[in-house]
């Protein structure tokens, strides 16, 4: 078995050792999960800009504004750098297998109470409104953006058209556990 092959494989072991708890841990909101799949950023921002204004419930330990201030900082950090990454194994190995199967997939899961190591807290009075435009300013200038990205914390070196997939994957995975009335 070749080096590559064999990194996959232990990968692929130890993703299904190491998150039954992480897929499992919201089995009970998991009837709300509308699994909502964006190709891209621009997609998302459809649906955000739709949502914008209506009254929105959210699962889990964030309100509203914190759930979208952690969305806006996702993509800051990706221009800006990630406080913290994982160790550089993980990266290669766990990390790109993950990015890999959710891509692949085109749905992202992931535990929507996990902040991004490092970040700074997210304001539980942060306003919504502000919120928004935080995450509205982060998709637009990571559009703008023309330098080099920085290193997901978890899924390592992704060119632009990878990130803005991730990007909409998170989104995605976040607002597929909102109810919009």
């Amino acid at each position: 078995m070749n080096r590559k092959k064999f990194i996959l494989k232990l990968g692929m072991i130890l993703l299904i050792l190491n998150f039954p708890k992480k897929i499992f841990a919201n089995e009970v909101i998991k009837l709300m999960d509308k699994e909502l799949r964006f190709k891209n950023l621009d997609e998302a921002l459809i649906e955000l800009k739709s949502i914008e204004t209506k009254k929105i419930q959210t699962t889990g330990e964030w309100n509203l504004a914190q759930v979208i201030s952690h969305l806006a900082q996702s993509i800051e950090y990706s221009i800006i750098g990630f406080p913290e990454l994982k160790n550089p194994i993980f990266r290669i190995t766990l990390g790109k297998i993950a990015f890999s199967i959710f891509s692949n997939r085109g749905y992202m899961s992931h535990d929507l109470n996990a902040v991004i190591p490092g970040a700074s807290e997210l304001d539980k009075l942060t306003d919504i409104k502000i919120a928004f435009q935080r995450l509205f300013k982060a998709i637009d200038d990571f559009k703008n953006f023309q330098s080099e990205l920085k290193p997901h914390f978890a899924y390592g070196n992704l060119d632009k058209s990878e990130y803005d997939k991730a990007h909409a994957m998170h989104i995605a995975n976040h607002l597929s556990f909102f109810q919009v009335s």
